[in-house]
């Protein structure tokens, strides 16, 4: 059965035309894909400038922000020795080559200390929310969503038409 089915697909390849067809076929998804490449690389990257969060969903953070790591980072995100500073040059410096999404990884999987993991994903984009409305970073039009993966580009930029941000000038 083997050899038969064999022969019969050799019989099929050297039919007139065959090989031909192939190769327009093959040709054709190298070129689909390659254009498909070239149109996921000509998206302009995104950075937290272009607003990946809501005022609401920071205000609604900062509360969160407030019950589950105030007590650790600060009330104003000033940290306390123990904790970082989550605001100014300490968040800046830390994130500069990093993505919304490595933040939102890292408090996920670490916050709170003594229970990480322990917030709703809701909770957690909304802290995250609220931390970068306090680093001066622009509210949007669409809430910061819940999975990391979904920000793995969304890329931290120390500049956007001024100095970095420091506490000193935060809005509040």
């Amino acid at each position: 059965m083997t050899g038969t089915v064999a022969t019969n697909r050799r019989e099929a390849f050297l039919r007139p035309g065959a090989p031909v067809a192939a190769a327009i076929v093959v040709g054709a998804t190298a070129m689909l894909l390659h254009l498909a490449g070239r149109a996921a690389l000509a998206q302009p990257a995104r950075t937290v400038w272009d607003g990946v969060f809501t005022s609401e969903q920071a205000a609604r953070g900062q509360s969160g922000y407030q019950k589950a790591c105030g007590s650790c980072h600060g009330t104003g995100l000033e940290g306390d020795g123990f904790a970082p500073p989550l605001i100014g040059e300490p968040f800046t410096d830390r994130w500069q080559s990093g993505s919304v999404g490595d933040v939102m990884l890292v408090v996920k999987t670490t916050m709170p200390q003594d229970r990480p993991g322990s917030l709703s994903a809701d909770a957690y984009a909304e802290i995250v929310a609220y931390l970068l409305k306090m680093n001066n970073y622009p509210a949007g039009q669409r809430e910061l969503g819940q999975d990391p993966d979904e920000y793995k580009n969304v890329r931290f930029s120390r500049v956007a038409g001024g100095p970095p941000v420091i506490a000193e000038n935060r809005k509040q």
